[in-house]
């Protein structure tokens, strides 16, 4: 369920800790340890659940760097495609506020 309300200065965080992520071939298996829930997602979730991993970031920044990461432009992969993708993965608790990341 989506933490919200939350804002474009929102930093958003992936637990690696609470994470277990197997790539394949155009898709990453992800199981959530403390949901226990398995999810499949596609290189552009995937690619926000790594680079939030590594750095918590607003939508802003995710966008940049994943646009980087992906090797692809904005006409590519659309800023509102990101920040919707990043409010899926939060949906599934994949993902969360730094703030309130500590109770995922």
């Amino acid at each position: 369920m989506a933490a919200g309300p939350y804002s474009a200065d929102t930093l958003w965080v992936a637990h690696a800790a609470h994470l277990i992520v197997e790539p394949h071939e155009d898709v990453s298996v992800v199981f959530h340890k403390l949901s226990g829930d398995t999810h499949i997602l596609n290189f552009l979730s995937a690619a926000i659940v790594e680079l939030l991993e590594e750095q918590p970031g607003t939508f802003a920044e995710v966008t940049g760097r994943v646009l980087t990461y992906l090797e692809l432009d904005a006409d590519d992969c659309p800023p509102s495609l990101v920040e919707s993708t990043m409010l899926q993965l939060d949906d599934t608790g994949l993902i969360a506020p730094q703030n309130l990341a500590g109770s995922a």
